[in-house]
């Protein structure tokens, strides 16, 4: 998650580990992974976006107004980490460019 120009992003999905025993077991998950923004004045849900969901780390720059997501491959992470960047217009979810690794 991350707060910025009067939103709070979130990626809600569950992680590479967790769907691979859902997978193993016949499940699916409950929903689609998804990133979120709500307006942090009404609460209300600002943008959604379903596509492509991947990433678990989050970054907002106000100065272009631009969130950043991806996945945050290091020592000290998960094994399962995604790879690659998408970069959203944050005031309405637009895809600004995405590299997948």
């Amino acid at each position: 998650m991350c707060i910025g120009g009067g939103r709070l992003y979130a990626v809600d999905r569950v992680s590479g580990e967790q769907l691979a025993r859902l997978k193993r077991r016949g499940e699916t998950p409950d929903h689609p992974p998804r990133l979120v923004a709500f307006d942090l004045k009404t609460g209300k849900e600002a943008w959604l976006s379903e596509t492509d969901v991947f990433g678990t780390w989050l970054s907002y720059s106000a100065k272009h107004d631009v969130l950043v997501e991806a996945g945050r491959v290091a020592r000290d992470t998960l094994t399962d980490e995604p790879k690659g960047m998408r970069a959203y217009k944050a005031a309405t979810g637009v895809v600004l460019w995405h590299k997948s690794s």
